[in-house]
């Protein structure tokens, strides 16, 4: 029913949603989570880098339209290395949109789906590291070259501009581990009724180690208060992180109705699945 499918083609009540993922129960050393994100309706919003700060957010970001499918542009994305290129979107990407924490994680991301009570993922190519620079590099470089265009739906930008990757193996993140299964699996059963969803399918990229929020910079708020509340806030997460261990797992996306691509057996899978909610149908019915 469409009732169900509109929680994923709204990507802020999808955010919302998927803000519950950190009080799963999880294996020990194992947390879930979703990216902080931020509603906004105008780039160049005189308080926008304030209202971001408040949320926890700080670059680089993946700005994304609200609207998540269906519509012209709907895939349309941008990633963004410094908090006052934002502005530089206006007019480029639809308004209102989604300004979403980009999270180092290896370059790969796990595709996971979803048939029923049948799970299966696969591991494919994602957004490579991304130098995370200091204010005097950020002073140096052109607001445009702080910008990266790109449409989801054709392909992610697996390569990347010189002056945004990382080149030192030193800063590299560690080879992203396997999302731990049982995680998975949890995730999933949690997605699929608060969704009522019997066929989708959800990304997840790993976070494997100590976090890197307390060494990374928003830059200038217009408060300083905010500021150091900013700082306060993300040595907590900080903490908060190491102390679940290894394995941090971030769900970026949820889709209905994927292409199960990867998979094996997923004809009989499908079959399955669409015979057990048919008759738990019927078995609902008076």
């Amino acid at each position: 029913p469409f009732k169900h499918t509109a929680k994923v083609l709204d990507r802020q009540v999808l955010s919302a949603l998927l803000s519950e993922l950190q009080h799963l129960r999880l294996p020990a050393g194992v947390r879930a989570r979703a990216p902080r994100w931020c509603r906004v309706d105008n780039f160049s919003a005189r308080h926008l880098l304030d209202q971001l700060a408040v949320q926890g957010l700080q670059p680089p970001f993946i700005v994304k339209p609200l609207v998540a499918c269906g519509v012209q542009h709907s895939h349309s994305m941008a990633l963004v290395l410094q908090a006052q290129a934002l502005q530089q979107l206006q007019g480029q990407l639809p308004l209102p949109a989604v300004v979403q924490e980009f999270v180092n994680h290896g370059g790969r991301q796990f595709k996971v789906y979803v048939l029923h009570d049948k799970v299966f993922m696969t591991p494919r190519p994602s957004i490579p590291d991304i130098h995370v620079q200091t204010e005097q590099q950020e002073q140096q470089q052109q607001v445009p070259q702080q910008l990266l265009l790109f449409n989801s739906l054709s392909s992610l930008p697996t390569q990347l501009p010189s002056h945004l990757a990382i080149t030192s193996s030193s800063q590299l993140a560690a080879e992203p581990q396997q999302p731990n299964r049982l995680a998975v699996e949890a995730i999933a059963a949690f997605l699929r009724k608060r969704l009522c969803l019997t066929l989708f399918g959800f990304d997840v990229v790993v976070v494997p180690g100590q976090s890197e929020l307390t060494q990374r910079s928003f830059g200038h708020t217009q408060q300083p208060a905010l500021q150091s509340a900013l700082q306060s806030t993300l040595q907590q997460q900080a903490q908060q992180q190491d102390s679940f261990g290894s394995q941090e797992l971030i769900v970026i996306d949820v889709n209905y109705f994927p292409n199960y691509r990867g998979g094996s057996n997923v004809p009989a899978m499908f079959r399955d699945a669409i015979k057990q909610r048919c008759m738990q149908h019927c078995q609902q019915q008076p």
